[in-house]
């Protein structure tokens, strides 16, 4: 069982994507899955954001040194889109999920079937019930740090 982390992570990092997996990467549970190819679900539902290239380009270059396949989300804003997209990548075998939730409080019967299938769910930007743990943000500091 991995413990739950409170990772403090400043936007600019974030959004170059490579805090996703520095941050996810120090929990024994996702570094374990380096050893193969293992497949980990992304869900930025928002790829209209200005920042979502640069994000999505730094999370498949991390991933490629790790050795992980990454799965990037299309399921927009809606919260059953985001749910039917999670459920897709179970079934697919995905190892790992790091979601920004579009309704954190609706997932905890996803979370609960993530640990029975022994996936690491991992919320962003929101505390997700029951997740193995979570990557937020000072967003005074990083604006802050971003208008520098």
């Amino acid at each position: 069982m991995v413990a739950k982390h409170d990772l403090q992570v400043d936007r600019r990092r974030f959004i170059q994507g490579a805090a996703v997996f520095a941050a996810a990467a120090s929990l024994p549970a996702l570094r374990a899955l380096a050893a193969g190819k293992k497949k980990i679900g992304v869900a930025q539902p928002d790829r209209t954001a200005d920042f979502y290239k640069g994000f999505i380009n730094s999370v498949h270059q991390e991933a490629d040194k790790l050795g992980y396949e990454i799965l990037e989300s299309f399921s927009g804003r809606a919260p059953e889109a985001q749910m039917n997209e999670i459920n897709a990548w179970i079934s697919a075998g995905v190892d790992a999920l790091v979601v920004l939730p579009t309704d954190p409080n609706s997932l905890g019967a996803l979370v609960a079937h993530c640990k029975k299938q022994g996936i690491v769910f991992i919320g962003y930007a929101n505390v997700v019930p029951g997740a193995d743990g979570y990557i937020k943000w000072d967003d005074p500091s990083a604006g802050t740090a971003m208008a520098s």
